[in-house]
């Protein structure tokens, strides 16, 4: 978001006119987390599109490899029985024949019903697909949510590196950390 001003300030006005200004300079318990502020995150549409478009750049995981010891198994012709499938996620979800302009940061592909169809296909995977999807990717989501609406509504940010380059281990980091300077808003 820090190299994204527009859309910075969007999810920023969007979480102050959900939750208000001052909601996460109290302290972040689950009770204070349960009700209202749970709901409100739910109302914050573009900050789950800012999320989602996070995640369809640089993936948590980005491939997987699934062993295929099913009888007959076959995909588009090939013979997969007793075979690995290595699926690279970090590559599908930047497919430019799948997605337009597929480097740039566009949270709004993930608005409206376009946005949902996208969420569901197999072309948007940070938490893989089908029977072995991460269970936890709702969780993770929300998590996701409360610690973006959090920094943004307390922190003006800037990235130390612009030309920071990410690396794929085990999950996708930035090579040398991700360094920002924060500075707390003036209310």
């Amino acid at each position: 978001l820090t190299k994204h001003p527009e859309s910075l300030q969007r999810a920023r006005e969007e979480v102050v006119s959900h939750l208000g200004r001052d909601w996460s300079d109290e302290a972040l318990t689950g009770d204070s987390l349960c009700n209202t502020t749970y709901q409100c995150l739910q109302k914050c549409e573009y900050l789950d599109a800012v999320a989602r478009e996070t995640l369809r750049l640089y993936p948590p995981a980005a491939s997987t490899r699934w062993a295929t010891d099913a009888k007959g198994a076959n995909a588009g012709g090939f013979n997969l029985e007793k075979s690995v499938v290595h699926v690279n996620f970090y590559a599908i979800q930047r497919d430019p024949d799948v997605w337009e302009n597929p480097d740039s940061f566009v949270p709004e592909r993930f608005l409206g019903e376009e946005g949902r169809k996208r969420i569901l296909s197999y072309s948007f995977l940070p938490f893989s697909k089908g029977s072995r999807d991460c269970i936890g990717k709702y969780f993770a989501l929300l998590e996701i949510k409360i610690a973006l609406a959090a920094l943004i509504s307390r922190y003006d940010a800037s990235v130390v590196n612009e030309n920071e380059q990410y690396v794929i281990r085990l999950t996708s980091v930035p090579h040398d950390g991700c360094k920002v300077n924060l500075s707390r808003r003036r209310k």
